[in-house]
């Protein structure tokens, strides 16, 4: 039977007044659902399936959240539809292994979950795990005494006969003998015959095993996972919000919760339905349903892209940035926007078509709490142990459901849906509009070169754009009636293209002088337009000037977070000589020095390359930082450069606030072969706000320039780009 709260058991009881914020359609009471009503739109909930379901204002289309009557897939499938959760733990600790548990099967269909109604929606518990019975849910020892008085005499012959076949007499130096277990191994069903015999019908309760055991130095074993997870779902404004606050997650000893799936079938459709499922490959991409695409894994993309100190060694292929965390699906009734306004830190997105493990196709997300990584023990990486971060959030994970009623809604209005989120919540700057747009035009000052002196290697630096040609070639520009220009300028200061720490903000030798930059800026700005020095402030690469001891973020074995960099000939990554990551609790220090003594330059831009696009948090010994914490970090560092006009390279959704111009905007998705179309769904969100650009059409030859004018919205750099 299930467990209610007992405001949802008085609902249930014949003759009682249903409390007004419960009503159904008809004005009749109907015990078998109770509905929520707030701002047009309905929330219900089945008390015995534990569906809730979500009507949206002017629209006679339901949405459940769970698939609680498909006939496909196999059994662990059925039960992960009729699913809210799939929880996945640390099963042994030691080994690093992990199992799962879905809310179905180990929390719904065993009575182990139970709801209670909040003022705009339901909370909802579940509790997770197992209920069969382990050899530590029966006492390890009893006092002689006890026994004699609690237990004997309210058992026959046979009952005593049972008893003492597994447990035997251990007299005690202080005269209290006590019984003992014989032995751990024993079978279900003498477990289960032992603990009627003790806890039932004798007179024993749990809470004397508990102090029998902690009197006597008993350390429970053997128990089942047990994890309670709470969820919230509410109406907001017309929206479905569900949220898991985290602090209310418990779990058994040594079974932490490492990630969580969230609703993995409310956005889903069976296999006769046509649409697609939108995910924010790039600029945008869409799986269309039924694709037939079977022998290709399911699409999974971790949002603001993985953890750079995890597995760092390990070679991928450079992939576009999943930089906006929002997913969605299109149906013919309509669309449904998923927005991730907490917890996108640690979100994954996974789709997948119908035909691989059933017949729906599905788009969600799954929260990695605390990642699991095997770190080779002394130089050996045949021998590993798993290490775990300490950092672990324990905030809300909260998503934002948007519904976009008729068969027109697709992804143009997801987008445009998202665009005005964002302008409601202030994170997307409008920036003044220009009668021209905007042409950005990307300058290389130093590159770093290895050189030989009587043939010993030395690193330098050479020019391929000094400052006087950066002023010859914007004359030039002008003079062909070309304005609005966004000029960004690279390798400007000491190191070159990859420079070391900007303390002191030094220019590179061979380019000019600190008062040529001064005046070329003071021209462009005079014109209307924008000098943006190019630079890194989360990473270094080189050590002069940096302690890499106080000051670099640190690997799970307490190395130096180096910056790893693809190496294809060996099918892995190679660190940068001399390079670190910047410890987020160090950047607001550092990014204040820097742009402190930028200021003497007199400059009005400035492009950052790193800080808005690559999150980094440290696992220094005894002072971890989780990437979700190192988030506030980054942001206290781009408000550091406020005063500055700051364009940033393909920013993730929370540097957006800081952001004035944009760069290097994906047009193509990862190529990921389940993906079947690239939408401009970024470009969209941006466009009327922020002025843009994407990759160099001169970095990627083997995409003709025809290509580009065939896709007006997909125009790569150089270019005129939208205001």
């Amino acid at each position: 039977m299930k467990k209610f709260t007992l405001f949802a058991a008085c609902l249930m009881l014949v003759g009682l007044m249903i409390l007004p914020a419960f009503a159904t359609e008809g004005g009749q009471a109907d015990l078998s659902t109770l509905v929520i009503e707030q701002d047009g739109a309905k929330l219900t909930l089945d008390p015995e399936s534990f569906q809730i379901s979500f009507q949206p204002a002017d629209s006679e289309k339901v949405y459940p959240t769970l698939a609680t009557s498909s006939p496909s897939g196999s059994r662990v499938m059925r039960n992960l539809q009729q699913s809210a959760l799939s929880v996945q733990f640390i099963a042994n600790a030691l080994s690093g292994t992990t199992g799962s548990m879905d809310s179905y099967s180990m929390s719904v269909d065993l009575g182990e979950a139970s709801f209670e109604p909040l003022p705009k929606g339901f909370r909802v518990t579940y509790t997770i795990g197992s209920n069969e019975l382990t050899v530590d849910d029966l006492p390890k020892m009893i006092p002689v005494a006890t026994y004699n008085e609690r237990l004997q005499p309210h058992w026959d012959e046979r009952n005593d006969k049972l008893f003492k076949s597994n447990y035997r007499v251990v007299p005690r130096e202080d005269g209290n003998s006590l019984f003992v277990r014989i032995k751990d191994d024993l079978g279900k069903l003498a477990i289960t015959q032992l603990y009627e015999l003790i806890f039932n019908v004798g007179d024993y309760t749990v809470e004397d095993r508990d102090n029998d055991n902690a009197a006597y130095g008993h350390v429970v074993e053997f128990i089942n996972p047990k994890i309670t997870v709470v969820m919230d779902y509410l109406i907001d404004k017309g929206d479905l919000i569900v949220s898991v606050p985290l602090s209310e997650l418990t779990f058994t000893k040594d079974n932490e919760v490492t990630a969580l799936d969230v609703l993995p079938y409310f956005l889903s459709a069976d296999k006769a339905q046509q649409g697609y499922l939108f995910v924010p490959d790039g600029p945008g991409a869409l799986i269309h349903f039924n694709n037939n695409r079977m022998g290709i894994a399911a699409y999974s993309t971790p949002v603001f892209g993985r953890d750079v100190l995890i597995r760092a060694d390990e070679y991928r292929l450079p992939t576009p940035p999943t930089n906006l965390p929002v997913y969605g699906i299109k149906t013919n009734e309509g669309a449904v926007l998923a927005i991730i306004e907490e917890g996108a830190e640690l979100a994954t997105i996974t789709a997948d078509i119908s035909g691989h493990s059933d017949d729906y196709n599905r788009v969600f997300s799954t929260f990695t709490l605390r990642d699991v990584e095997r770190v080779a023990m002394g130089g050996n990486k045949t021998v590993t142990t798993p290490r775990y971060a300490s950092d672990v959030y324990e905030g809300s994970l909260r998503l934002r459901y948007r519904f976009l009623n008729g068969a027109d809604a697709g992804y143009v209005q997801m987008a445009k849906e998202y665009r005005q989120y964002l302008l409601d919540a202030q994170m997307l700057r409008v920036e003044p509009q220009s009668e021209k747009a905007p042409l950005f035009l990307e300058l290389v000052g130093a590159v770093k070169k290895q050189k030989f002196i009587l043939g010993i290697p030395y690193d330098a630096t050479v020019q391929a754009t000094t400052i006087q040609q950066a002023a010859q070639i914007y004359d030039e520009l002008r003079q062909a009636g070309i304005g609005n220009i966004k000029l960004l300028y690279s390798g400007l200061f000491s190191g070159g293209v990859k420079h070391g720490a900007l303390y002191k903000a030094r220019l590179d030798g061979g380019l000019g002088k600190a008062s040529d930059l001064t005046a070329l800026a003071k021209r462009l700005q005079d014109d209307g337009n924008t000098l943006y020095p190019a630079i890194n402030l989360g990473r270094v690469y080189s050590p002069k000037g940096f302690s890499m001891m106080n000051n670099a973020a640190r690997q799970h074995d307490g190395s130096i977070a180096q910056v790893f960099e693809p190496f294809q000939p060996q099918l892995n990554a190679k660190p940068y000589k001399g390079s670190a990551y910047i410890a987020p609790n160090h950047l607001q220090d550092y990014v204040s020095k820097v742009i402190n003594n930028m200021n003497g330059l007199q400059l009005n831009g400035v492009f950052v390359q790193d800080l808005g696009n690559t999150v980094v948090g440290t696992y220094k010994r005894n002072a971890h930082i989780s990437p979700i914490h190192a988030v506030p970090m980054v942001q206290q560092a781009l408000s550091a450069i406020a005063p500055l006009n700051t364009m940033m390279d393909s920013p993730n959704a929370y540097a957006l606030p800081y952001t004035h111009a944009i760069t290097n905007l994906s047009t193509l998705s990862s190529g990921h072969k389940l993906l079947d179309a690239t939408v401009p769904f970024a470009q969209m969100v941006y466009d009327g706000s922020l002025p843009y650009s994407s990759p160099s059409w001169n970095l990627n030859p083997q995409i003709p320039l025809s290509r580009h004018l065939r896709c007006p919205p997909l125009r790569a750099r150089p270019r005129r780009a939208s205001p």
